[in-house]
C-alpha cells in the first residue's frame, strides 16, 4: 500500500465537511443591512449611506406606513442620509429637502399621515401624476343647523401654472398658507404677495373632508378663487381648533 493513501484521503474528509463556526466554502456572505427607517423611543429617523431610492421608499411603507409616490423614475439612485425628529410630516419634510423634491402632497385619513405624492417640475411635453382619490368618510345627519366658518374655495386653475402641476382642482377648499389660516380670498391674496420671491411655502387644502398638505413655490399659486362659509364640522376634526 502507498504511503500517500491516508493523506488523500485525509485531503477528501477536509473537502466535505460542512461549514462550521461561520466559515464556508462559498464566498462570505455580507451581513443582511437594517432597515434605514427607525421608530425609537418617539423619535423617527432615517439614516443610509449610498441607500437607494427604491429601499428607502419601501422602508417608509413597511416602518411608517407611509406611501411615497411619484419617485419611481428615481428608484435606482442612491442618497446618503441621516435625519431625525418627532413628528413623521417633520422628517419626511427634511427627506424632502434632501432628495431637492420641491413639490409635493401630504395625505392624510383622520389625523394620521397615509401618502406622500412627488410631483416632478413643470417640463412641458410630459404627463404629470394624478393624485389617487382620498378616503371617503360619511357624515351623520345634521339635525340642527350648525357654526359656519370662512375659507376660500378654488373655482378653477390657470393652465401651465404649478397650481395644475399639483393637480389642485376647482372645488378644493384653502385654508392656510404659510401657517397663516386664510379665512377669506383677500387673505390668501395678501400672504401670496408677501411671500413672493422667498423660497417654498406649506399649504393646507381641504378635499371632500380629507385634509392635504402641500409644498409649493412662493408667489403665483395659478387659481381663481372665491371667499366661502362652510360648516365648521365639515373641517378635519384637528383644524376645528383654527376656529
Amino acid at each position: 500500500m502507498s504511503p500517500n493513501l491516508p493523506k488523500i484521503g485525509v485531503l477528501v474528509c477536509l473537502l466535505s465537511l460542512p461549514a462550521i463556526h461561520g466559515i464556508s466554502s462559498g464566498a462570505v456572505r455580507e451581513p443582511v443591512p437594517s432597515s434605514p427607517v427607525e421608530v425609537s423611543d418617539g423619535i423617527v429617523k432615517i439614516r443610509g449611506d449610498g441607500i437607494s431610492v427604491n429601499l428607502l421608499v419601501r422602508a417608509l411603507d413597511k416602518e411608517l406606513g407611509v406611501e411615497v409616490l411619484g419617485l419611481e423614475q428615481r428608484a435606482l439612485e442612491t442618497i446618503s442620509v441621516s435625519l431625525s425628529g418627532r413628528s413623521v410630516e417633520g422628517v419626511l419634510k427634511k427627506l424632502m429637502r434632501a432628495l431637492g423634491e420641491a413639490n409635493y402632497v401630504f395625505e392624510y385619513a383622520g389625523n394620521r399621515l397615509f401618502r406622500v405624492t412627488v410631483f416632478p417640475a413643470g417640463v412641458e411635453g410630459k404627463t404629470k401624476p394624478r393624485l389617487r382619490p382620498p378616503p371617503t368618510f360619511s357624515a351623520g345627519p345634521v339635525a340642527v343647523p350648525k357654526p359656519r366658518v370662512g375659507a376660500v374655495r378654488i373655482r378653477s386653475v390657470i393652465e401651465g401654472s404649478q397650481a395644475e402641476r399639483l393637480d389642485l382642482r376647482p372645488g378644493d377648499l384653502i385654508l392656510e398658507y404659510d401657517g397663516v389660516r386664510v379665512r377669506r380670498a383677500p387673505d390668501l391674496v395678501a400672504a401670496v404677495r408677501r411671500k413672493a420671491g422667498q423660497g417654498s411655502v406649506d399649504m393646507v387644502i381641504m378635499r371632500e373632508g380629507t385634509r392635504m398638505d402641500l409644498t409649493l413655490g412662493s408667489g403665483f399659486i395659478g387659481v381663481r378663487i372665491e371667499s366661502v362659509r362652510i360648516p365648521l364640522e365639515e373641517l378635519p376634526r384637528e383644524l376645528r381648533e383654527w376656529d
